[in-house]
């Protein structure tokens, strides 16, 4: 598990990070200034709040984006990259300051703080998704409306898809999805449209405010299965990335 891919700047042009001063400061103000830290280093956004938590974005084992839930170490690393920690010291030639790790009670502190200047985050999709009011989400990065993150899957080409679509573009599209399912003998056509209808429903479900209709898989013949269907239907619709080290989803 890996944080989501982030170049290593050279040293020579590292921008300069705020200064916190750790020794005879309320902890109220060394967490308000932990907090703008985080939030100033948060770019590209990468820090969100989910499930009431703070959280990150990483890169799991398969190359996929996933949702870690930021434990107490892996806070205290992320708000070490964002601020120099100091200690005064002081010294028979003056007062010093001294590179310090952040306190762990700012740590726990902003942890449970419960709320965070930070976007929340609903979940991840690898490829474009339609909206609760019917546009499309096709623009890598966060979506406010959705509060979702869309993180184009690695070699991914989605066509350009136009605001007024003709009747030539929907008939092609609707060629697109029998395409899929040419080959495989369905006993009927209501069986064909009801694996349609199953292909469908999943991209525009964020639309339907309400239940939708159940689809049903029956597969007569040997050990009653049917992988080349099933398989079918996965492969259109892929669940979002498994969420890491949290419970609700």
């Amino acid at each position: 598990m890996r944080a989501l891919a982030q170049p290593i700047a050279d040293h020579d042009e590292e921008p300069k990070l705020p200064t916190i001063v750790t020794t005879a400061r309320p902890l109220r103000d060394q967490t308000d200034d932990a907090l703008r830290a985080l939030q100033a280093a948060n770019a590209p956004l990468r820090l969100f709040v989910r499930s009431r938590s703070l959280c990150r974005v990483v890169t799991d084992d398969d190359g996929h984006p996933a949702i870690e839930t930021l434990s107490e170490s892996a806070l205290r690393g992320e708000l070490a990259r964002a601020a120099d920690f100091v200690r005064e010291v002081q010294r028979r030639e003056g007062l010093r300051t001294i590179p310090t790790s952040p306190p762990l009670d700012v740590v726990r502190d902003v942890a449970s703080l419960g709320v965070w200047p930070l976007p929340t985050l609903s979940g991840i999709v690898e490829a474009p998704s339609v909206r609760p009011d019917g546009t499309l989400l096709t623009s890598p990065g966060y979506d406010a409306a959705t509060r979702t993150l869309y993180v184009p899957a690695e070699g991914l080409v989605v066509p350009a898809v136009p605001a007024h679509p003709t009747d030539e573009n929907v008939r092609a599209a609707a060629d697109l999805l029998q395409e899929v399912v040419a080959d495989f003998p369905f006993d009927s056509q209501a069986s064909r449209a009801n694996c349609l209808a199953a292909m469908i429903t999943p991209v525009l479900r964020p639309m339907i405010d309400g239940p939708v209709p159940l689809a049903l898989r029956q597969a007569p013949g040997r050990n009653g299965r049917n992988p080349p269907c099933r398989d079918r239907l996965h492969h259109r619709h892929r669940p979002q990335r498994r969420h890491h080290g949290c419970a609700s989803r």
